[in-house]
C-alpha cells in the first residue's frame, strides 16, 4: 500500500496510528502483568483483587469472542471490516491485523483467554508459582497466628475490654465526628513457620479482608510491637457493659509497647461495598526477624493521622466463621529452599517439568511485552517472540491437562 493511499485510510479512520496499536496490546498485557502483585510501599498496590479481576476480564472476552463469531462487525474498535477487509491494511500480524479482520481478531481473543482461563485458575488455588521461586498462601492456623482490636471509646467500657476472640476488628479515628474513637488492630504469627533463613525468603505479605467501614480512604501504616502481648479470649456482647480485661490481657488501657518511629509498611485502605483483601508488604520485618535483628512480637495497624483524621474500617479475625477471609501470609520463597509445609525439605514445586514449562512460558511473554514497549511490534523479532511465546504457552497448557 503506497503512503498516499495510506493516509486517505488513516484519514477515514480506519488505521489507527502505530503507537495506538501497541499502546492496546501492551494495555492488555501489563494488565494481566501487574494484577497479580501488591502491597503497601515495598511492591506495587493491587486493586482490585486479581481473581475477581481475572474472572471480570474473562467475561468481557468471552463476550467479544461471542459477537464476533456471530458476525457482528467493529466490535470494540476491533475487526472494523469484518471477515474481509482490504488486503492493502493486512500485514499477515494478527496484533495488527485484528484491527480490521474478524479472524485475527477472533485468534487473539482465545490466546487472551486461554492466559486468563490459566491465572485463574491459579488464583482459584490460591498458589502460584513463579520464575525463580515458590509462593504459598499459609493460612492463620498455620502460621499460628493471633489478632485483636482495641478500641479508645468509653462506651460501655470499650476501652478496658479485651476483644481477642471477636471475629472483627476496626481500625478507626474521630467515627462520625466523636473523639475518642481511636481504634488499632494487633497481629503476631510465627515467623519460623515461614522459613528458617532470612535469605530464603523473597517476599511476604500479610492479607486481612476489609468488609465494612466509612468513605474515606486512609493509609495504615505498620509497627513493630516491642514486647509481648496476651491475645485473650474476651468477645464482644450486644446491648451490654463488657468486662475489664484481666491485668496482661490485651486492651485499648493495657496495650504493648511499639516502634512509633518506624513504619514497616503502608497500604490505602479505600471503602468498597463488597468485602476485599488488603495486603500489607512485610518482607523486610521479616527478614529483620529471621536474622534475630528484633524479637518477634507481632506488628500493629494504625491508621495514618490517628487522632486528627477521621475513618473507620473493619476486618474480619482469625475467629471469623469464614476461612476464606480470615488472615493470611502469602510468603514467595527463593527456588531450592526448604518447603514451607512438611515433606522432603530438598523438593519444592519449581523443580517439576510443569514449573519448568511455566517458567518458559513467562519468559517468552516477558520478551514478547518488552519488544512491544521498546517499539518493535513488527519487526521480525517480535514476530519470532510471538511465535515461541505460542509454543511456550501450548506446552505448558499440555503438560497440565495430563
Amino acid at each position: 500500500m503506497s503512503k498516499r493511499d495510506f493516509n486517505w485510510y488513516r484519514a477515514k479512520g480506519y488505521v489507527p496510528l502505530c503507537f495506538r496499536s501497541i499502546a492496546r496490546v501492551i494495555s492488555f498485557f501489563l494488565t494481566i502483568a501487574f494484577s497479580t502483585g501488591g502491597s503497601g510501599v515495598e511492591v506495587p498496590a493491587m486493586s482490585p483483587e486479581p481473581l475477581a479481576y481475572v474472572k471480570g476480564l474473562i467475561q468481557q472476552k468471552e463476550a467479544e469472542l461471542r459477537r464476533l463469531e456471530a458476525g457482528e462487525v467493529g466490535v470494540g474498535g476491533y475487526a472494523l471490516f469484518g471477515a474481509k477487509p482490504p488486503k492493502e491494511l493486512l500485514s499477515g500480524n494478527v496484533l495488527d491485523d485484528q484491527y480490521y479482520q474478524s479472524s485475527s481478531r477472533i485468534e487473539v481473543l482465545r490466546n487472551q483467554l486461554s492466559g486468563l482461563r490459566l491465572l485463574r485458575a491459579y488464583y482459584e488455588k490460591e498458589k502460584q508459582t513463579f520464575d525463580g521461586g515458590v509462593q504459598k498462601v499459609l493460612t492463620a492456623d498455620e502460621v499460628s497466628l493471633r489478632d485483636a482490636g482495641v478500641y479508645e471509646y468509653t462506651y460501655r467500657n470499650w476501652k478496658r475490654a479485651n476483644q481477642g476472640a471477636r471475629p472483627t476488628m476496626r481500625l478507626s479515628s474521630n467515627v462520625n465526628g466523636i473523639r475518642n474513637t481511636r481504634g488499632r488492630m494487633y497481629i503476631f504469627f510465627d515467623v519460623k513457620a515461614l522459613a528458617d533463613k532470612p535469605y530464603n525468603v523473597e517476599k511476604v505479605e500479610l492479607q486481612l479482608h476489609r468488609y465494612e467501614g466509612m468513605a474515606n480512604a486512609t493509609n495504615v501504616n505498620m509497627h513493630r510491637v516491642v514486647e509481648p502481648w496476651n491475645e485473650g479470649k474476651g468477645t464482644y456482647h450486644s446491648g451490654q457493659n463488657e468486662p475489664t480485661a484481666p491485668t496482661g490481657v490485651i486492651s485499648w488501657m493495657q496495650q504493648p509497647k511499639w516502634d512509633a518511629n518506624t513504619v514497616w509498611s503502608t497500604q490505602a485502605v479505600r471503602h468498597l461495598k463488597e468485602a476485599y483483601p488488603v495486603r500489607w508488604g512485610i518482607t523486610n520485618l521479616v527478614k529483620a526477624w529471621l536474622a534475630g535483628e528484633f524479637p518477634n512480637y507481632g506488628v500493629v495497624l494504625v491508621g495514618e493521622g490517628e487522632g486528627r483524621a477521621s475513618y473507620a474500617h473493619g476486618f474480619f479475625t482469625s475467629e471469623y466463621k469464614e476461612k476464606a477471609q480470615r488472615p493470611k501470609i502469602t510468603v514467595k520463597k527463593k527456588e531450592g529452599s526448604e518447603s514451607t509445609t512438611g515433606g522432603d525439605p530438598g523438593t519444592t514445586e519449581e523443580t517439576t517439568p510443569v514449573a519448568k514449562a511455566h517458567r518458559q512460558y513467562i519468559a517468552a511473554y516477558n520478551r514478547l511485552t518488552q519488544l512491544m514497549s521498546q517499539g518493535k511490534g513488527d519487526s521480525p523479532e517480535a514476530q519470532k517472540a510471538y511465535e515461541e511465546y505460542k509454543r511456550a504457552k501450548a506446552n505448558y497448557e499440555k503438560l497440565i491437562r495430563r
